[in-house]
Formats: structure tokens, C-alpha cells, sequence
């Protein structure tokens, strides 16, 4: 299903998504990317600049700020991107309401992560 070998007589409109697949994931997959893009061009053009300019204020700067570490920041952006992934492709599958509720949970589970940087740990000599 997910190759796009679908059945065309065989869809209506509630089952019209699955066809879609093979175009919706890879633009779920580049959605953060993408708009990380959009967000920089915009910022930049704004300010009177090139949208070329380079900046330290594309999301994993950001996250970089807040405290979070390379891995850290990598892994919190690749959660998100699997989040709309999955959710775009859940929504073939399950009912829209189901996948609506598991996207509500994973973004708040995501935001403590963002919003809950790990503590720097310092050593005491003594």
C-alpha cells in the first residue's frame, strides 16, 4: 500500500488517503526542514537582509540555547519529524480523532523534553 500500487476503482472518499501515502510521507518527513526554511528566510528578509545570510537562529541554534547539547538537539528534531510522520500515515489506518489524541500526547511529551534541558553536572574537588 505504502508503494503506491492502489487500486484506483477501489477508492472513495474515505479511503482516499492511502493513495496520497507515497506523496504525504516524504513531506511530513521534510516538514521541519522545511520550515526552518520558510522561518529563516522570512526572519532574514524582514531584518532587511539576505535570505542567504547565514544566522544562529534556525532551530537547532535554538535548541542549542535552551541548553540542550548536539545529540540532544538532533534527537529532539528527529521526535518531531517522526511525530508528523506518523501521524500522517497513522490517519490511513485509524480513525483521524485517534490519531488526533496520540499527536496531542507526543507533542506534550516532546515539549517537557524541549523545555526540560539536562542540568550541567559539575564535579566537587575535594
Amino acid at each position: 500500500m505504502l508503494t503506491g500500487q492502489v487500486d484506483p476503482g477501489g477508492l472513495s472518499g474515505g479511503t482516499l488517503l492511502p493513495a496520497f501515502l507515497p506523496i504525504v510521507l516524504p513531506l511530513s518527513i521534510l516538514a521541519i526542514p522545511l520550515l526552518d526554511l520558510l522561518l529563516a528566510v522570512i526572519r532574514r528578509t524582514r531584518k532587511g537582509r539576505s535570505p542567504f545570510a547565514p544566522d544562529k537562529e534556525h532551530l537547532h541554534h535554538r535548541l542549542l540555547k535552551l541548553g540542550h547539547g548536539q545529540e540532544r538537539a538532533v534527537l529532539i528534531m528527529t521526535a518531531f519529524t517522526g511525530l508528523i510522520a506518523f501521524g500522517a500515515v497513522s490517519t490511513a489506518f485509524v480513525p483521524v480523532w485517534i490519531t488526533g489524541l496520540g499527536a496531542a500526547l507526543g507533542v506534550v511529551a516532546l515539549a517537557s523534553w524541549v523545555l526540560n534541558p539536562p542540568q550541567s553536572r559539575t564535579r566537587s574537588i575535594n
